[in-house]
């Protein structure tokens, strides 16, 4: 059937019956009417009669990848979701069911045979009865794999560079609606780096940007952001996010941090610089242990080391298993880290929220509890609440064979033997040493005493003797000069022995730890359903699995336990793992296209990126999203093959993005000058209405004359791009940069934190240069002020979708944080340093461009040097000299221009 053809209406009823009827007529279906059917006998259910009619005619193209109009007729419930269009069946109306309407005027099936009056009966009576079916399946869009429908013709083609653009103008147009005019060049360098790295442009960039005349000089700043290892580091934030990573085990007050568990962060900053593709991403983090075979692996490669690495993924939830804390509890506390875990894996790769159905059936998505237990035994080979329990701190990796760690054990054996003669040695040689100065140092009636307490073995000194050895320090513990005066030989040999201890060290071998993930055998206990969720009330056991609305029958899930077997792993996870990467899988590809939709428009095409079940939020845009998604899963040469950067490229090159904006659309105009100020978004609707201003219909010559926010309020249809605010570690890493403080080392264990007297979290020797926010400790009872004031999350389970709220405490933070003053005195001493003889009202654009990536206007210009003329002043009053007063009343500029709207949000 075409997919130009095949689009559902809602058709006044008398209408269709006049259809029906001028159809009877010339195709010779005399006896079809709604009357006829009624006298029937009571219908078969959908599967027996009406299902093979279905899938005989129309299954060629409502039945495949391919499906046309977004409709599949495979079961009750897809027609009941119906494709583009809406439901294609209403049951017990069928003069209202478009399915019907469309089989009897003989519209559909298209260039196939008719349905024959008999058959119409069939379908009519069936929907009049209820529909009823043995299996109604789902039905909802996003269980069912992704299908391509061909972008549509629009009549704004010149607004079209891509595919993107093209599904989004279809559906503006159909509202009346196109693109709001592209950004100026200053806005969207600022946009898509700040999107791209996390930082802003340098002053240089911007330039170097608008001397570029080629027509590509966009696309090719896009190319430059995508190979910048500073990518990794700004995106491997949105995934640790939504991983649900952090430095510490969130137990007790203690919150004792987790050794090893940065590697795991280090893990996804190289696999995105990689560009990795996406599905090996996601294996290696679901079952990288059973990809490269542990424990049967013959050399810890560095590609095996990373491959295991990748399965700290599912080490990230809170695990209270200790072994000095509660161990007869570790069954409880074994089943709360699973439940998150599950959690982690079905809200980040899925886009499913699961957590109901731990208890009972979930009540608004087609998912059991049986099916979340299912899901459960995938991962109880390696963390077994009725096995064999292990602490978390046991629960680690070492990167060596196990002859390599005998090995190991032995050298390190004799090292440690090595390095007791030596102290052994060294002890004698000083006592020694000591006693050859009591006679020449201490007075006759007390050289017994202190004899008697050289000799002693340190750990049986009593108090007395302590306090004489203390007495006499030229005794107890002389100087290598005086020894050398008494015995030169023992003074070499006591130089000898911390070299002698070094060499003994450096033989010392030391294999890496990893904070992985593995099966411990691969015989793991059975998994009970757990009544009521109760740990203590295990039911009948169950089989693995996964979510029975997602199996496709044709391919059911199966673990291959034998292969598993051999490799002394469940093969469990690695099932998963390739059965959530297939390239038509419902729900992976769309998850993650609408997860990067979502970080580049301020909201995904669903904008519950963590639920793309029946109870999240309908698609703004299902055909751009099946699109995108099947787009992203193709190899072939048309295809992005899972690469995310490509992903990215194809986003960020629509015009879609590189829309301006303000509201309501200003006319188009040139792009300004490098020193020209950006045009500010105009009022809100509301304020315009207000004071009588209504927009012309010139400032759109696309719009049709409708007014953009009346149509589409929240933008849902893309007429705008939408101001964001930046993320917490983004306000951060820009400040840093903009002041000449960012340490740009990357990698390492995470740097601590410091808790001031006034109760503020900060990073210890922040006063100083300063690394990115992603390097810095994760602790769950303790997140750093600046970064949770900004809304960064609190990592409790994970955080798929991050709040931006706007309070007082934001401004507060901005006015008197101790993190922005050091930042902003270190912006001062970048901007007057060496500057001397350069006029204060020279160094003002300095600071504009290198913080707000512009210059600033002459009202802006002239209010600044009023400020420093009236600053710099109070500064010398109050003791300060000329040149400290200049630096200081700097230091405030560059604290508002830090703290101003324009900084921390993007247009």
């Amino acid at each position: 059937m075409s997919s130009a053809r095949f689009r559902f209406r809602h058709y006044n009823t008398a209408a269709v019956s006049a259809w029906t009827l001028t159809a009877v007529a010339l195709f010779g279906v005399a006896s079809v009417t709604f009357a006829a059917a009624s006298g029937t006998a009571a219908p078969e259910p959908f599967e027996a009669r009406v299902q093979p009619l279905l899938q005989e005619r129309c299954g060629a193209c409502h039945g495949g990848r391919e499906t046309r109009a977004g409709l599949v007729m495979g079961k009750k419930g897809d027609l009941l979701e119906g494709g583009f269009s809406g439901p294609a069946i209403v049951p017990g109306k069928p003069e209202q069911s478009l399915l019907y309407q469309m089989l009897a005027d003989g519209r559909m099936p298209r260039g196939g045979r008719r349905f024959t009056p008999a058959e119409l009966r069939t379908v009519a009576d069936w929907i009049r009865s209820g529909a009823p079916a043995r299996d109604p399946g789902s039905g909802h869009w996003a269980f069912r794999p992704p299908t391509v429908t061909p972008a549509p013709a629009v009549k704004a083609a010149s607004r079209v560079r891509n595919e993107v653009d093209r599904y989004l103008l279809a559906a503006l147009e159909a509202k009346g609606l196109s693109f709001s005019p592209e950004a100026d060049r200053r806005t969207l360098l600022r946009r898509v780096t700040f999107d791209l790295i996390g930082l802003p442009p340098t002053p240089q960039e911007m330039d170097d940007f608008f001397a570029d005349t080629r027509p590509d000089a966009y696309e090719r700043v896009v190319d430059r952001l995508l190979a910048d290892p500073r990518y990794g580091e700004r995106w491997a934030r949105h995934w640790l996010d939504t991983a649900g990573y952090a430095d510490s085990e969130g137990v007790l007050q203690e919150d004792r941090v987790r050794p090893n568990a940065w590697r795991y962060r280090d893990y996804v900053i190289r696999s995105l610089n990689a560009d990795k593709p996406y599905n090996r991403f996601l294996q290696e983090q679901l079952a990288g242990d059973e990809l490269v075979g542990y424990p049967n692996v013959k050399e810890y490669t560095p590609e095996v080391i990373e491959t295991i690495t990748a399965t700290g993924f599912l080490r990230t939830a809170v695990d209270a298993t200790r072994d000095d804390f509660n161990s007869h509890q570790y069954g409880e506390y074994q089943y709360r880290m699973l439940h998150d875990t599950q959690t982690i894996v079905a809200s980040t790769v899925l886009g499913l929220t699961v957590q109901c159905s731990r208890c009972h059936n979930h009540k608004f998505e087609a998912l059991t509890q049986r099916d979340y237990y299912r899901m459960q035994a995938l991962f109880t080979g390696g963390v077994r609440p009725r096995g064999t329990l292990l602490s978390t701190a046991k629960r680690q990796i070492i990167a060596a064979t196990p002859a390599e760690q005998q090995k190991a054990r032995e050298v390190n054996a004799e090292v440690d033997a090595a390095l007791a003669t030596l102290t052994a040695r060294e002890k004698t040689l000083l006592r020694e040493a000591a006693l050859n100065f009591l006679d020449r140092d201490v007075p006759d009636a007390e050289r017994p005493a202190l004899r008697e307490a050289l000799l002693a073995d340190e750990a049986k000194r009593t108090a007395p003797q302590k306090a004489l050895l203390a007495k006499y320090p030229a005794v107890s513990a002389p100087k290598p000069a005086a020894i050398r005066e008494v015995d030169a030989a023992a003074a070499t040999e006591l130089e000898q022995i911390p070299a002698r201890r070094n060499e003994a060290q450096a033989r010392r071998i030391t294999h890496l730890q990893i904070r992985a993930f593995y099966d411990q055998d691969a015989t793991p206990p059975p998994t009970p359903l757990l009544i009521r969720g109760e740990w203590l009330k295990p039911g009948d056991p169950v089989e693995p699995g996964v979510w029975t609305q997602l199996e496709d029958p044709a391919r059911p899930f199966r673990v291959d336990a034998a292969a598993g077997a051999t490799a002394g792993t469940t093969g469990r996870r690695k099932a998963f793992a390739e059965w959530v990467t297939r390239p038509d899988h419902p729900l992976t590809g769309r998850v993650i296209v609408n997860r990067v939709w979502s970080h580049h428009f301020g909201l995904g095409l669903v904008p519950s990126t963590d639920n793309l079940g029946r109870s999240g939020d309908k698609p703004s845009n299902r055909r751009l999203l099946d699109f995108l998604a099947t787009r992203f899963t193709d190899s072939s040469t048309q295809g992005l093959n899972w690469s995310l950067k490509k992903l990215h490229h194809l986003i960020l090159t629509s015009t879609a993005y590189r829309q301006s904006s303000a509201s309501p659309p200003p006319a188009p105009q040139a792009m300004p000058s490098p020193g020209a100020r950006a045009s500010r978004p105009q009022p809100p609707l509301v304020d315009r209405l207000n004071t009588g201003h209504q927009p012309t219909r010139t400032q759109n010559p696309h719009s049709a004359f409708r007014i953009p926010q009346l149509v589409d309020p929240e933008n849902r249809l893309l007429w705008r791009q939408r101001p964001r605010r930046l993320e917490a570690e983004a306000i951060r890493d820009a400040m840093l940069a903009v002041s000449g403080s960012l340490d740009t080392k990357m990698f390492g264990e995470p740097i601590d934190l410091a808790v001031r007297g006034t109760g503020e979290v900060a990073a210890n020797g922040e006063e100083g240069r300063g690394r990115r926010s992603i390097y810095l400790l994760v602790r769950r009872t303790t997140p750093v002020t600046l970064l949770n004031v900004f809304d960064a999350p609190v990592m409790e389970t994970n955080c798929v979708r991050r709040p931006s709220s706007t309070t007082a405490s934001q401004a507060l933070a901005l006015m008197n944080g101790s993190f922005i003053t050091s930042r902003a005195r270190a912006f001062a001493s970048l901007i007057v340093d060496g500057a001397d003889s350069v006029g204060d009202a020279a160094l003002i654009p300095r600071a504009y461009r290198a913080a707000l990536s512009r210059n600033p206007s002459a009202a802006e210009q002239a209010a600044t040097e009023q400020f420093l003329r009236e600053q710099q002043p109070r500064y010398i009053a109050a003791g300060q000299g000329i040149a400290a007063a200049r630096l200081s009343a700097f230091a405030d500029l560059c604290q508002a221009l830090l703290s101003a709207n324009e900084f921390v949000y993007l247009d």
